[in-house]
């Protein structure tokens, strides 16, 4: 049993990769990843088929994902969730870069988002969507995976059937009127499923968890380290002096200097607190009310700030926010 046993039969043709993916998230994060990214190209291109969607000028996942046409039909949070997967999944495969499992299982809920949005949008049986349910990732840590032998000859297998079906469809025009006329069925049986559903889609999607990923992958492509003994970036930093009841709150990014200093701080809109423990930094105290988008403090030069009441510091720089409410301050 496993988080993505209802693809089976909602959308067959990306079960066998989720299910891998799943397989793999303890054991082999990187293989893990390179499942999901390819379980998320077979969904798009599903799509493209079936909404008959113009295809952009290169038929690469992320010049797909990202088209006009596409970004319409699958919505913002969707497009967010697909680009994640697909930048992370590469960075896994063609750097060569050490993955936490941790990573791969949220790559792994992100992917279960998109599946229970493509099973309730885009298939013949929506009542099947598990909209209620969350990825539980104790199913993943039970699934059991393939070998590493068996991952290469499963990659070399589907790089040989990709080059053989594009031949195909260059060289037999009747199989492409075929495949049309399949999409046709497809295309009548689900607008007719989707017209009798009246189910309300109150799956939660996450966009917050997805936003939180986004970001960690941004800083980690900046060279921003948050594990080992070099880490520069804390999460969920404690702070006092918030305009609460208890006084206290958390930061979601601090970013320090090499002196120990911080040197700014990230503000992410509708965060879950309590993400991560924090690591042992020195205390920091905002001086105005946090804002409600990202603020980021910085200064010319790594320097120490004094403790300041009522005034800010001028080597610091204020960010103002959407709403034009002035940024947060902080005493270091």
């Amino acid at each position: 049993m496993g988080n993505f046993d209802f693809l089976a039969q909602t959308l067959p043709g990306s079960y066998p990769e989720c299910a891998r993916a799943e397989s793999y998230a303890v054991s082999d994060p990187r293989t893990a990843l390179f499942y999901a990214r390819r379980a998320i190209e077979e969904l798009v291109r599903y799509l493209y088929d079936l909404r008959a969607l113009e295809w952009p000028y290169s038929d690469d996942l992320s010049a797909l994902t990202n088209a006009p046409p596409f970004q319409q039909l699958a919505g913002a949070k969707i497009v967010q969730k697909l680009n994640a997967i697909r930048k992370i999944a590469n960075k896994a495969v063609h750097d060569n870069v050490l993955i936490r499992p941790d990573v791969a299982l949220r790559v792994l809920d992100d992917l279960f988002h998109l599946m229970v949005w493509a099973t309730f949008h885009h298939s013949s049986q929506p009542k099947a969507a598990p909209t209620g349910a969350r990825f539980d990732p104790q199913l993943a840590k039970k699934a059991a995976p393939l070998t590493a032998q068996q991952v290469t000859q499963l990659a070399q297998k589907f790089k040989a059937q990709d080059e053989a079906y594009r031949k195909k469809l260059a060289e037999h025009q009747e199989i492409a009127a075929a495949k049309d006329a399949e999409i046709a069925e497809l295309q009548a049986l689900v607008k007719a499923a989707q017209a009798a559903n009246t189910q309300v889609d109150d799956h939660d999607y996450s966009e917050a968890q997805t936003r939180d990923l986004f970001i960690d992958v941004l800083l980690a492509e900046a060279g921003w380290v948050s594990t080992g003994s070099s880490a520069n970036v804390t999460y969920e930093y404690p702070v006092t002096g918030m305009p609460n009841q208890a006084g206290t709150g958390y930061i979601d990014y601090v970013l320090w200097g090499a002196d120990g200093l911080p040197l700014a701080v990230i503000e992410a809109n509708e965060r879950p607190r309590a993400r991560r423990p924090a690591n042992s930094r020195p205390s920091c105290t905002p001086t105005a009310s946090k804002p409600s988008s990202i603020a980021v403090r910085s200064s010319s030069s790594p320097m120490a700030i004094p403790t300041i009441s009522g005034t800010m510091p001028a080597a610091i720089r204020p960010v103002r926010c959407k709403d034009s409410s002035p940024a947060t301050s902080w005493n270091c």
